[in-house]
């Protein structure tokens, strides 16, 4: 693929996310959602990884990454579960809705691959 074609590939995918991930151009929202959409593997809670543990996987402030994970909350794109009873076990549950918007995210990056390309000369 030509330059040119990698860096339109690259504005087709990035005005797609913009236009339907929950991200509100942030870029700490979205590495939160990369790396919930990462770690859902099949979907359900995120086993084995505590709130604290996926804060620190950002690399960003805990505060911040909180406030983006309430907002996703309630916008219905992820729930939290308690563990073993305590508040501090709690993990990341997403929903279908985040379930579907991830299976979309990844449709549309295997689609603009598959995008025909002009026949060279």
């Amino acid at each position: 693929m030509a330059q040119q074609e990698q860096i339109k590939w690259l504005l087709n995918l990035r005005e797609w996310e913009l236009r339907n991930l929950p991200i509100r151009r942030s870029v700490m929202a979205y590495e939160i959602y990369l790396r919930l959409a990462l770690l859902s593997g099949n979907g359900g809670p995120l086993h084995g990884v505590s709130l604290k543990r996926f804060y620190l996987s950002l690399g960003c402030s805990e505060y911040g990454a909180r406030m983006h994970l309430r907002r996703l909350e309630r916008d219905g794109w992820i729930g939290f579960v308690e563990g073993d009873g305590d508040r501090r076990g709690r993990q990341v549950v997403l929903t279908e809705k985040f379930e579907a918007l991830r299976r979309s995210h990844l449709q549309i990056l295997s689609d603009l691959r598959q995008e025909p390309r002009p026949a060279r000369l």
